[in-house]
């Protein structure tokens, strides 16, 4: 069976809880992605953003 961090991207680009709407879909446009993971102080997963 494949393992997650076999398919998972090393240097994942995380939105800050304080960043826009606007500005996570810049990111995603920029990355070429459909999704970033929102991470709150401490660096701990809060939600997913997904265009």
């Amino acid at each position: 069976m494949t393992k997650a961090r076999e398919i998972m991207t090393a240097d994942a680009t995380c939105i800050g809880a304080q960043e826009t709407v606007l500005e996570a879909a810049k990111k995603m446009t920029q990355l070429g992605v459909g999704a970033l993971p929102d991470a709150k102080v401490g660096d701990l997963l809060q939600a997913v953003s997904q265009d």
